[in-house]
């Protein structure tokens, strides 16, 4: 077991469950490995459908008290908040059925395959007493968090537009052979879904304020890779979502946004762009920000300035990680927990969640009929 989790745990404790600990990326790791750094937080139980990749976890993690479920009910049964990691088809049948069994969620995105489906559950969620969020994760990336900042004091002025891009590069390799997230029945959409909720979380986050929700949306999306092997049979079969897609969109008060996504290849970027200058993050260098401004009413006269994250934006306890990736994971699980326990509610709710589903679904429907979609015909 790493020194990082070989904290002092406290006497009570939030009994956390984690559910889906992935076939291939994985993302329960990032949950668990922020859990683990809590002092007030214990990882109780782990439960998949292929119980050996539970099992490796609780090996990986030393997990020495950790319940390995033979069911869903099980898990259920032992915590007092359950992390939903599975495939986006599952999201709202499993975090309903914690909820009627009166535990809080933290859900993984996207929150389902369409916002329609998500009606019960956000119905659910908001006549309990429960906490019920959705895993943005990016939005806790400290150079998005100074970003907001910046604006939210005024210095791009209007803003005119945003720009970002952001993708992986491992499923560019043809040999990757066909998984969940590429089959339209478990995932939904492909890489508007994947990639696309981080962007429009964030796009929102940076715009709504000032600049009106999205009022309309176009999307254009194509499959490079349109045939891979079956896992188990290892028959050629069809990729039936997107491997890119790009969306244009317009908010209330006009500002023009323009977002990338791609699972063959992408760097992650944002560029912010107002009467007052502009604002650039790279995903490279996540605890800074480029910064170029100017008088609101002239041009440019300074050259762009690396501005770092102030630490304490980000650094706010002892036990979070320093840098990477992991940060925005811990502070957004740590913002879950602290929820649970009675403080502000800084996960993004779940009725967010459904939000920036019809954000995708919109950018969806686009893609596949060629049309502007406008928001107001479709929520």
């Amino acid at each position: 077991m790493e020194e990082k989790y070989r904290i002092k745990k406290e006497k009570f404790m939030v009994r956390m469950g984690v559910v889906g600990t992935g076939f291939h990326i994985g993302i329960a790791k990032m949950h668990i490995s922020a859990y683990l750094r809590m002092p007030n937080v214990s990882v109780v139980a782990l439960y998949d459908v292929d119980k050996e990749k539970a099992e490796k976890y609780k090996t990986e993690f030393d997990l020495k008290d950790t319940e390995i479920c033979d069911s869903y009910e099980q898990l259920l049964s032992l915590v007092d908040a359950v992390t939903i990691c599975t495939p986006n088809a599952f999201h709202v049948e499993l975090a309903f059925r914690a909820l009627e069994q009166g535990k809080h969620v933290l859900c993984e995105k996207p929150l389902g395959t369409s916002a329609g489906e998500c009606d019960k559950l956000v119905e659910k969620a908001e006549k309990s007493n429960l906490v019920c969020g959705v895993g943005l994760c990016y939005r806790f990336i400290p150079g998005y968090q100074l970003m907001k900042k910046i604006i939210e004091e005024g210095a791009l002025g209007e803003i005119y537009y945003l720009r970002a891009e952001m993708g992986g590069n491992r499923i560019a390799d043809p040999s990757v052979e066909l998984e969940w997230r590429m089959r339209e029945e478990l995932s939904g959409a492909g890489s508007i879904a994947d990639f696309g909720s981080h962007l429009l979380d964030l796009s929102d986050i940076m715009l709504s304020a000032d600049r009106g929700k999205i009022t309309e949306i176009q999307a254009i999306a194509n499959t490079f890779i349109t045939q891979r092997k079956d896992e188990i049979t290892k028959e050629e079969k069809k990729v039936s979502n997107e491997d890119v897609g790009m969306i244009l969109a317009k908010t209330e008060k006009g500002t023009l946004i323009s977002l990338s996504t791609s699972r063959v290849g992408s760097k992650h970027t944002m560029e912010i762009v107002g009467a007052g200058g502009f604002l650039e993050f790279d995903g490279s260098h996540p605890e800074q920000l480029t910064v170029m401004l100017k008088d609101k009413n002239g041009g440019y006269s300074q050259p762009p300035e690396v501005i770092k994250v102030p630490l304490e934006m980000y650094q706010v306890d002892a036990y979070g990680p320093k840098q990477g990736f992991e940060v925005n994971f811990y502070l957004q699980n740590k913002a879950f927990v602290e929820a649970i326990t009675g403080q502000k509610m800084m996960v993004a709710p779940i009725r967010r969640g459904q939000y920036i589903q019809s954000l995708i679904d919109a950018a969806k429907l686009s893609a596949q009929t060629g049309q502007k979609i406008r928001m107001e015909e479709i929520v």
